[in-house]
């Protein structure tokens, strides 16, 4: 696992100025920005009043628990590792990913501070407007908790996102395509991990499948535990699984990654 884990802490300091680069290199899409969060703005109200006309049809849904979950599902959404995969597979498709390899820096040390700083900027761009929208529409502020095991955990799902990300995207040494991949990406992520509709929402059928899998530990388990709900509470086998998934996401990524080096190295020469 080398090739993917983060090199001793003497290069602290050059991983830090990644990280400026990075954040400083997104203030120049003032448009794009500024699109992105009237956008985000959008989905999420249109999301609010799609979920208002449910709860007249069913008044068993708890709708401040619903809104919360939504307002915090955005920001998580803009914030978690989005383009890792996509980056990985450009270089792939260019033939530059071979200078990656040549750099004394693992190219997931460098892609996952890249995206601290993208995850630190978008957070402060997206946040302050919901948060605005959220307090106009109902008078108060989103009920959110924090402690040090919620920060520990969300740290985690964010890690796990970011490995997820460069799995698919190391997908494309061997398809030569990322389009296909980012589809199939986009529907797991969208559909299993709880970033439109809560979890518990899903049919029991469904859940026996989805509570194997580690895809709650990405957007519904962390939320949850911020919103403090009295089903978020972790189990042991939860505590166990979350470490076994992170243990198996990183051999799966070395593993792609080392084949795919040398599926470069026999067709490159």
């Amino acid at each position: 696992m080398h090739d993917i884990l983060i090199k001793p802490i003497n290069n602290i300091k050059l991983y830090i100025t990644l990280s400026k680069v990075s954040f400083s290199s997104l203030q120049i899409y003032n448009a794009a920005i500024l699109v992105m969060i009237i956008r985000n703005a959008l989905v999420f109200m249109l999301q609010i009043a799609l979920w208002y006309a449910i709860h007249k049809s069913n008044n068993d849904l708890s709708l401040p628990y619903i809104i919360n979950y939504l307002f915090l599902s955005q920001i998580i959404t803009v914030m978690y590792p989005r383009a890792s995969g996509r980056k990985i597979s450009r270089l792939i498709a260019t033939g530059n990913i071979v200078i990656k390899f040549l750099r004394p820096i693992s190219i997931f040390t460098e892609l996952f501070f890249d995206n601290l700083a993208r995850s630190f900027y978008f957070f402060l761009v997206n946040s302050i407007p919901l948060t605005i929208i959220y307090y106009v529409m109902f008078k108060q502020l989103p009920h959110i908790h924090f402690s040090g095991a919620i920060i520990i955990f969300c740290l985690y799902s964010y890690v796990l996102c970011f490995l997820f990300e460069c799995i698919f995207g190391c997908l494309s040494f061997f398809t030569y395509s990322f389009w296909g991949i980012q589809s199939l990406e986009y529907a797991l992520t969208g559909l299993l991990t709880g970033k439109f509709i809560p979890l518990r929402f899903y049919p029991q059928w469904l859940l026996k499948y989805i509570n194997i899998l580690p895809f709650k530990y990405m957007y519904y388990f962390p939320i949850e535990q911020i919103l403090q709900h009295e089903k978020s509470v972790l189990s042991t086998f939860d505590i166990f699984a979350m470490l076994l998934y992170l243990l198996g996401f990183m051999l799966l990524l070395t593993f792609a990654y080392r084949k795919g080096k040398v599926c470069v190295t026999i067709q490159g020469g």
